[in-house]
């Protein structure tokens, strides 16, 4: 990916030390590309040119920034730079029979409002273990014509991630490097990546796994967008179990503005704001002892976003961005439709509230320092239109009575990375803290507290004979920490200009899960046989750790049978459960624990490649993927655990092989 200076995502300089003597007159030429803040500058075309007879040569500089040409005879030269976004360059340049020492070509911003230019650099074959073509890459373009159902741009593209690398709380979500799990606008989206360095032991997930989304910076010149969805039901097919059509209708505002603040040009924003307003219709469709009841249920629903953000440049060497997000929706009649009465509705409302930072600083010629963080509060409340009613569940027939379902939930929560890069010779190393969150969460669960009546059939209700009858009693309130946390370190080796390896170690660790020992190595290589190098060959192996997610650890904190008690009552009477004489305090409750033994799972990947380009514009990739799932959560009995074999075949020539533990339920 193409990024320019005020672009998230910084990457440091791979710097290429130059041979120790020349051999029989040449010598190379090597160094790096940066902008004026000293930022690399990956993809730049740079062309030697030489007035002794010698041939133009042309490369691109990697995702370093480097930059090599080999057996360059002596004489007088001059390299040009050419690269989007910023000015072309030409340094002229003087070869002798001595060795050169790097050299830094600087560039100079053409225009910063080419900033969000994105350009793909696929059907171009590289050495770096990182740049491998099998990558989804979504620049702006491809996401202005992705077909996205409701302006969902994650939701459409989580489609495209691999099942057997996403964790148990599924695809790993990272926007500017940190681990969300709420929806991200259309209009604040800049880029979307898939498989980008699919063994870097920065991340905990592997590259299948994981979707990377790079957020709008602010511009220099002022700029705005506003787009309109509009959908009403005059245009959709009648509904086959609805009476009538349902008057549905949905509407989506969403809009931008960036622009600079002051007139130094180093300060600019990006404001995005989006209002999503359906009023859509829930179709009931159920048997009662009434009779069949059909009949449109209205489900309103609202959402409000915004984003405002502040990128400023304190000092050459230094940039700050702050974010402010502000999300608030809500819903009315959730929970009626198909069996589902009118009585069994609830309504919510709930609201995210961040803060996101990013402090990026220049240390030295080859230090640099990235602290990125977020830190919010989320919340949710659901209460029941009919409240303290039993609720009534008939299979196959209707559900009725009160919802059950009153619940609040608070979230107050940190998160940051602070990773550090290094370059030293043939060295690029990154090391850092990935903390994907420290949280005070709390729980006010008041579900099922009226109890919960099942019925087999319409007929064993109208004869009074439930099967079942559930209830919860006790403390509902719970409040607890969450901490999670990772640490890694990673070494890119340039060995030869035609072979890189990286090698990494990473460690991960949550607490209420006893083990200590989740290490993660990671190695991958890119070799490139011939003089030529138009073919590389790749490869890769990493462990990968999962997490347990919140929800197991809430439900072992309140149903641990004290605090909650969770009582199953069969053959109950009706309406009163108890006309038998049997009471509740001599049931057994359910009670929800991890298993003794239980450890952190994690996930074993390797990979065997071959990319080759053909021309300038056609690369074709094969690659052998072979994942296997260790120690997986489930939740079901063993014999039922299975493994499943897998190859598929993709669209870009990938040859994929995966197998993965899986719980039939």
């Amino acid at each position: 990916m193409i990024r320019t200076a005020f672009c998230l995502g910084l990457i440091l300089a791979l710097t290429i030390a130059a041979m120790g003597q020349s051999v029989s007159g040449f010598v190379d030429v090597s160094g790096i590309v940066v902008d004026v803040n000293g930022e690399v500058v990956p993809a730049a075309k740079v062309n030697l040119r030489c007035g002794n007879g010698s041939k133009e040569q042309t490369t691109i500089s990697n995702a370093a920034g480097a930059f090599r040409f080999t057996r360059v005879a002596a004489g007088n030269c001059e390299i040009e730079v050419h690269k989007a976004a910023f000015k072309p360059a030409i340094i002229p340049l003087t070869v002798n029979a001595r060795p050169l020492a790097p050299l830094q070509l600087v560039l100079a911003v053409a225009d910063l409002k080419d900033e969000v230019t994105v350009s793909d650099q696929s059907g171009q074959v590289n050495t770096n273990p990182g740049e491998n073509l099998d990558v989804i890459k979504l620049d702006r373009d491809a996401l202005n014509n992705l077909p996205v159902l409701g302006n969902d741009v994650i939701g459409a593209v989580a489609n495209l991630v691999d099942a057997s690398s996403v964790g148990s709380g599924g695809a790993t979500i990272l926007v500017d490097g940190l681990e969300v799990t709420s929806k991200i606008p259309a209009s604040r989206i800049q880029e979307v990546r898939i498989n980008q360095n699919p063994y870097s032991a920065e991340f905990a997930r592997p590259g299948r796994g994981r979707i990377e989304v790079i957020t709008k910076a602010g511009m220099t010149e002022y700029h705005g967008e506003f787009g309109f969805i509009f959908r009403d039901s005059h245009l959709d097919a009648r509904n086959a179990f609805a009476l009538e059509r349902p008057p549905e209708q949905r509407r989506i505002y969403e809009g931008t503005l960036t622009g600079p603040i002051g007139h130094g040009k180093k300060a600019s924003f990006f404001f995005s704001g989006n209002r999503e307003e359906e009023d859509l219709q829930a179709v009931v469709f159920a048997r009662t002892p009434a009779g069949t009841v059909s009949q449109n249920v209205a489900t309103p629903q609202r959402q409000s976003e915004f984003s405002l953000r502040v990128d400023h440049q304190i000092s050459k060497n230094t940039t700050l961005a702050l974010r402010l997000e502000i999300n608030e929706d809500s819903s009315g009649n959730s929970g009626v439709g198909g069996f589902s009465l009118p009585a069994v509705a609830t309504n919510s409302r709930g609201g995210e509230h961040h803060l996101f930072f990013s402090l990026r600083q220049i240390l030295s010629s080859k230090l640099i320092n990235e602290l990125t963080g977020r830190a919010g509060h989320e919340y949710s409340r659901t209460h029941s239109l009919n409240p303290g009613v039993p609720r009534l569940i008939v299979q196959d027939a209707f559900t009725g009575g009160g919802a059950q379902a009153d619940r609040r939930t608070t979230e107050n929560h940190v998160q940051f990375n602070d990773i550090l890069s290094w370059t030293e010779g043939k060295h690029f190393v990154r090391a850092g803290l990935n903390v994907p969150d420290i949280s005070r969460r709390g729980f006010n669960d008041q579900t099922n507290f009226g109890g919960t009546f099942s019925f087999a059939t319409l007929e064993d209700y109208l004869s009074n004979r439930p099967f079942l009858y559930s209830i919860n009693q006790g403390n509902g309130h719970l409040a607890f920490w969450q901490k999670e946390f990772g640490l890694f370190v990673q070494d890119q080796v340039l060995v030869r200009p035609n072979l890189s390896i990286a090698a990494g170690l990473r460690y991960d660790k949550q607490n209420f899960l006893g083990d200590k020992n989740n290490f993660a190595p990671r190695l991958s290589f890119a070799y490139a046989p011939g003089k030529q190098r138009k073919t590389v060959l790749r490869g890769g192996a990493g462990i990968f750790y999962d997490r347990t997610g919140i929800s197991p650890i809430a439900d072992i904190l309140r149903f641990d049978g004290q605090r909650l008690r969770q009582v199953n009552l069969s053959n109950p009477g009706y309406p009163d459960p108890f006309s038998s004489g049997r009471t509740l305090a001599h049931q057994p409750v359910s009670i929800v624990r991890f298993a003794p033994d239980l450890r952190s799972p994690y996930t074993s990947q390797f990979n065997a490649g071959v990319e080759r380009q053909l021309n300038k514009s056609l690369t074709v990739s094969a690659n052998y993927i072979n994942t296997r799932g260790i120690k997986l959560f489930r939740h079901c009995p063993a014999r039922f655990c299975g493994l499943i074999r897998r190859l598929e075949f993709y669209a870009n020539l990938n040859l994929r092989r995966a197998r993965r533990h899986i719980c039939w339920n």
